[in-house]
């Protein structure tokens, strides 16, 4: 599952560790981490839970770091979005710091300990909280206060027992190749090579889902098979995912193809749509117009013939 969260998230890498400067000049090495990074927590309502998220200062110079917690969410294209306490009981609420902030030396770390305390009124099922370390530097340029302000979060994935259900499907799942068409009908001059198959799987349960899956190519006239993995994913609840696998070492050539996607999720769950295609290359229909043209000549000399 954590390598599933590399790829969702590297998408909030720019936002997680974009860096301002806050007087002017030019800063030298700054840099930082946390561990873990990704927190996977499952509380019942009403509970407290501590958990220490080391912070590494790697620079030269002092930092100083400032705690708060954030709520995030994804979109279909798996972006991460931000919000601070936008509703009452809201989960980033339930963060709290013995301090807010604490100096780190250079080239050492420190343990910094979060608290979670879970309401009693707590919703069953899938909370998302960003915990942020911004960081501030003092720069070591001579004669100029130089600083740069950045920001590290380390994500917490935190189920709140109760009932918890998984419900997923993919909605659609469309294909794309740049050939002409009509439909559902290609028309490449010889096959496809490239493509692209799109699908949107929608999360309808109320914890995140943890998705694998993959794409099955069949012709239907030469029964030629070929499968592809789906990329994996982590989608919230309540959220679309858009999942694009290329393809590029699989040609389509004269025929009738059923590809089918299959999403694999929960407890042994699953998903699936389909759809087909026919794909018809030039060379052949103008092999085969070349050819019913010939027989009508030869049949039309023929017939010229035995009138004569």
């Amino acid at each position: 599952m954590k390598k599933t969260l590399i790829l969702i998230f590297l998408s909030i890498s720019f936002l997680i560790l974009s860096k301002g400067v806050y007087a002017s000049g030019i800063t030298s090495n700054l840099s930082g981490s946390v561990s873990p990074t990704i927190n996977y927590i499952t509380l019942d309502k009403g509970s407290n839970e501590l958990e220490n998220i080391t912070y590494y200062n790697t620079s030269s110079v002092n930092e100083l770091v400032y705690l708060y917690s954030m709520n995030f969410m994804t979109n279909i294209n798996g972006n991460v979005t931000f919000s601070y306490r936008s509703v009452k009981g809201s989960s980033d609420l339930w963060v709290s710091f013995v301090k807010n902030s604490y100096l780190v030396y250079p080239h050492s770390k420190i343990d910094i300990p979060v608290y979670i305390k879970v309401p009693s009124y707590a919703i069953p099922g899938g909370h998302y909280v960003s915990v942020f370390f911004q960081v501030s530097s003092e720069g070591a340029l001579t004669n100029s206060n130089v600083g740069v302000i950045s920001r590290i979060a380390a994500l917490f994935f935190i189920n709140i027992n109760g009932n918890i259900f998984y419900n997923a499907e993919i909605s659609s799942s469309v294909f794309n190749a740049p050939y002409w068409h009509i439909g559902s009908f290609y028309f490449p001059l010889f096959y496809i090579r490239k493509y692209t198959i799109v699908n949107i799987i929608y999360n309808k349960g109320n914890t995140y889902i943890d998705s694998l899956g993959n794409i099955n190519i069949v012709n239907s006239y030469t029964n030629n098979r070929k499968s592809y993995t789906l990329p994996e994913h982590l989608i919230l609840q309540g959220v679309a995912r858009k999942l694009q696998t290329e393809i590029n070492n699989h040609a389509l050539n004269f025929g009738k193809y059923k590809i089918t996607s299959t999403v694999f999720y929960g407890f042994k769950q699953n998903s699936k749509n389909g759809f087909i295609i026919f794909v018809f290359p030039l060379y052949v229909i103008f092999l085969l117009t070349g050819f019913l043209l010939l027989v009508i000549l030869v049949v039309y000399k023929f017939i010229k013939k035995v009138k004569a």
